[in-house]
């Protein structure tokens, strides 16, 4: 067994496991038989969250309301400013496929969910106030489903959108304006 507390386990692309432990993150890059610690950047405390987006840039939230990330498999972590978010202790964490980051926070902090569109740079407030955020899932269509102790919620839209361009048609140059009979104004 593994000699610390663990908390959330990712895998990245070529197979790293990354572990969240109380003294910071570990990575075993064969299968767990071996783990050397990866927090350099992070303090030495729990590490209850970590996520990655599709490019395997790794996000961890620690336990003392900071959140990490990591563009090189968990050699280094840069801490982000938390612009927008509570001080409060996140229990919850999902990407989507536009890499959007979804946290959720713990019921006795204030709870609610938060979504960063800028890799952690800021973040805004979606919503369920005063519940306590357990876990996220993400389906095919986009949709976040939140679980709580009160229930499950689920996004009425999808949290992955795209911009269609509509083609404007030309603007007419010149345009008349003819006697509308009967005028019912008259």
């Amino acid at each position: 067994p593994f000699p610390l507390e663990g908390g959330s386990v990712i895998f990245n692309r070529d197979g790293h496991v990354f572990l969240g432990t109380s003294k910071g993150v570990y990575r075993s890059v064969n299968n767990g038989d071996f783990w050397e610690r990866a927090s350099n950047g992070l303090p030495d405390t729990l590490v209850p969250l970590l996520a990655k987006n599709k490019g395997d840039t790794l996000f961890a939230w620690t336990w003392n309301k900071s959140f990490f990330q990591s563009a090189d498999n968990g050699n280094s972590w840069e801490m982000h400013q938390n612009i927008g978010l509570p001080n409060t202790r996140m229990r919850a964490i999902a990407v989507n496929s536009l890499g959007h980051i979804f946290l959720g926070g713990l019921l006795s902090e204030g709870g609610g969910v938060y979504r960063s569109r800028n890799n952690g740079d800021s973040w805004e407030p979606l919503g369920l106030n005063n519940y306590g955020i357990q876990s996220f899932g993400l389906n095919d269509s986009g949709q976040i489903f939140v679980g709580s102790h009160d229930g499950v919620w689920r996004s009425i839209r999808s949290t992955v959108t795209s911009v269609e361009q509509i083609a404007i048609p030309e603007l007419p140059v010149n345009y008349i304006l003819k006697q509308n009979y009967p005028n019912p104004f008259n």
